[in-house]
């Protein structure tokens, strides 16, 4: 038996073309839509997975993306270097980072990326760390999935980094 007629398959090729156009129109319309930037710095560590060279008590890494300020990460005491980084997840456009410190911040301190969580390149140095707020601007974005802070001089020397 045959249940296909002339008639059925002209209403299926008529159906099947304006079902064609529409999702053409469709398309011309999803993308024409301008984009638009986001006019604050967004947070590609929040919420994301960090690993640390050591922790003391408990203050753990993962409090670094918490996004709370009364949480903190404190690195084991008496101990250079010391390190954390997160996991952005996938490769990342990163701008700049912003570090609030505790009373025991680093004086000397990079800030490093890599895409292998072995090869890491510095981006930003400093021997003049003076600790509270350091919102740091990169003078080129840089492409990675990870972000590290590598702290090599204490202020306080018989504490840690926090």
């Amino acid at each position: 038996m045959n249940f296909v007629n002339a008639s059925n398959l002209r209403r299926a090729k008529s159906f099947t073309a304006v079902l064609i156009a529409i999702v053409m129109v469709l398309g011309v319309m999803l993308t024409s839509v301008p984009y638009v930037k986001a006019e604050a710095p967004y947070n590609l560590a929040q919420g994301r997975i960090v690993y640390a060279s050591s922790s003391y008590g408990g203050s753990s890494a993962d409090t670094v993306v918490d996004g709370d300020s009364s949480t903190r990460w404190e690195s084991e005491w008496g101990v250079d270097p010391q390190w954390v980084y997160v996991d952005l997840g996938t490769v990342a456009n990163i701008q700049g980072f912003h570090i609030e410190w505790e009373g025991a911040y680093a004086t000397a301190y990079q800030l490093q990326v890599s895409n292998d969580e072995l090869n890491w390149s510095t981006v930003y140095s400093t021997t003049a760390g003076d600790g509270g707020t350091d919102d740091i601007t990169l003078s080129s974005p840089v492409n990675a999935k990870y972000a590290r802070i590598y702290c090599t001089q204490r202020i306080l020397p018989a504490f840690g980094y926090s």
